[in-house]
């Protein structure tokens, strides 16, 4: 006699959920992130686009002209997607029973859908006629309320089934589930496009602020205004990534000890560089009073050159510290956001992730604004 199979546990959230028997951890997961995971992406992306002209009947009825061709182009690309985004993510079978047979119910009301109200506005253009205006009102209001109903059954049927909401169904099928999705995907993104731009940074802190910085403490004379020019321009990147991080902290989703160190370096990188600008600006200053003053012996003009000397190395060694505390600052910043962006995706379970799918092929403002990853 066989031995019994060992059951399979998969982790979501802090909790671990067993699969059906007849399922291995390898399958579901080839399927989640290939299959399953798109799928509830292109519902909640359509569903998204379809609920700015979820207006009523009576203000479909009666909206401006203006309006209502904003409305027939926004229903005219929920059938793009519905067609031929999410239908064909609906033709490939599940391991899991369950969600198979959810799968082929969503399936079957796809095609009915697909065969009556996808065609009756796919024969029309996207240019709204101007005689018979009634008419595409009426069948405006028919469609959107269908194309509501099978977003929101289909959203139903396929979380429902999916393993992953035995021990929180009701969080799944909220509304809090697809706003936390889209949240927590607009941070992952925002940390992916904050890492790329730090990464620019730092190549212009290598090219600016290292040979500043190493001339400073091997010289021990003030920068030349060409240098300090191209340390002034350095600037405005400091202060576009000051805005970025700002950007950042002001997401939801970020935990307390992130937020702090993210803070940290919003406040002390403009901060470092207020510093050094006052600095060189007193150094320069000393240094055109010394130059400028009346000696009237030989031991006063050297004098004048031995503070002189002083000056310029006092000041270039501690703008040498700054500069170079600035690029250090930018080093381990650029060091801390891949890891930070990778534990987002690892620590939230309910967030989608579609590696394969081709996602770009919805509108850019109207699709999730990133990927990730899930259990």
């Amino acid at each position: 006699m066989p031995e019994p199979r060992p059951e399979q546990l998969i982790l979501v959230g802090s909790r671990t959920v067993a699969l059906p028997e007849e399922v291995t951890i390898t399958e579901w997961a080839l399927e989640r992130n290939r299959i399953q995971n798109a799928r509830i992406k292109a519902v909640l992306g359509c569903t998204r686009m379809l609920s700015e002209v979820l207006d009523s009947n009576y203000a479909i009825l009666h909206c401006s002209p203006d309006r209502l061709q904003e409305i027939w182009r926004r229903v005219l690309e929920v059938v793009d997607a519905i067609r031929n985004h999410l239908g064909p993510l609906l033709d490939e079978p599940s391991v899991v029973p369950r969600l198979e047979e959810a799968r082929r119910e969503t399936q079957a009301s796809f095609e009915v859908l697909a065969g009556t109200t996808l065609s009756t506005l796919e024969r029309h253009s996207h240019q709204l006629p101007n005689d018979g205006l009634t008419g595409m009102r009426k069948l405006l209001c028919v469609t959107i309320g269908k194309l509501h109903a099978f977003l929101q059954d289909t959203f139903g049927r396929i979380m429902e089934a999916d393993p992953r909401s035995k021990f929180d169904r009701d969080y799944f099928l909220s509304k809090r589930f697809p706003r936390d999705v889209e949240e927590a995907e607009w941070l992952y993104r925002g940390v992916a496009n904050l890492s790329d731009y730090v990464r620019e940074v730092r190549r212009e802190s290598t090219e600016r602020i290292l040979p500043v910085m190493r001339r400073l403490r091997t010289e021990e004379m003030l920068p030349t205004e060409s240098a300090w020019k191209g340390l002034c321009e350095f600037v405005e990147l400091l202060r576009d990534l000051t805005t970025k991080l700002n950007e950042i902290l002001a997401l939801r989703g970020i935990r307390f000890d992130e937020m702090e160190l993210l803070d940290l370096y919003a406040r002390q990188l403009p901060e470092k560089f207020n510093r050094l600008t006052a600095l060189y600006e007193a150094g320069r200053d000393i240094s055109e009073r010394i130059k400028t003053s009346t000696s009237t012996s030989w031991a006063q003009r050297e004098q004048s050159i031995t503070d002189l000397m002083h000056v310029h190395a006092g000041v270039g060694a501690e703008l040498g510290k700054l500069a170079g505390g600035i690029h250090d600052m930018i080093l381990d910043l650029e060091a801390f956001l891949p890891i930070w962006h990778r534990s987002i995706g690892e620590r939230r379970a309910l967030v989608l992730y579609s590696s394969e799918s081709s996602w770009d092929d919805f509108p850019a403002d109207n699709r999730l604004p990133a990927e990730t990853s899930a259990n």
